[in-house]
Parts: C-alpha cells; sequence; structure tokens
C-alpha cells in the first residue's frame, strides 16, 4: 500500500474545519480506517516533517484509538 504523505495534513485540516470526508469504494473506506495505524508506523523523524497540528491531530487521534484498542499493531508493511 502506498499513500501520499500530504493525505496526512489534508485529513487533519479538513477535520479540524469540520468539512466532510466522503469515502467511496471499500478500498478508499479501508486505507482511512488504516491512517492512524500507519501514523504510528511512521518513524519520528518522518513524523517530525509535518506542521504541528497534523501531528496534533493524528497523536490525539491514534491515543483516543489505542485507549480503545482499536489501533492494532499487526505485522503489515506499508511504504511511503
Amino acid at each position: 500500500m502506498e499513500i501520499d504523505r500530504e493525505i496526512f495534513t489534508k485529513i487533519a485540516e479538513y477535520k479540524k474545519n469540520n468539512r466532510a470526508i466522503i469515502a467511496v469504494g471499500t478500498t478508499v473506506c479501508r486505507t482511512l480506517e488504516s491512517l492512524p495505524y500507519l501514523w504510528k508506523k511512521l518513524s519520528k523523524d518522518e513524523q517530525e516533517k509535518f506542521s504541528e497540528n497534523t501531528r496534533y491531530f493524528w497523536q490525539m487521534t491514534t491515543e483516543k484509538l489505542c485507549m480503545h484498542d482499536y489501533v492494532h499493531s499487526p505485522n503489515m508493511n506499508f511504504e511511503f
């Protein structure tokens, strides 16, 4: 799976501005569902390349999901 890094920024901006994100198709839905897990897989150096707002959004999102055990750590390899 390959995801453009800009998608993390765009989603954070959309959510901050209360804009809707509409996924069409199962592949898109599964990709969006995987983004918190993928964020956790990024190295700290990779995460630092994003704006403070984007990092904050994804850190809070993954923390919330981890509290509810929604973000698991399956042995998957993703390329960026």
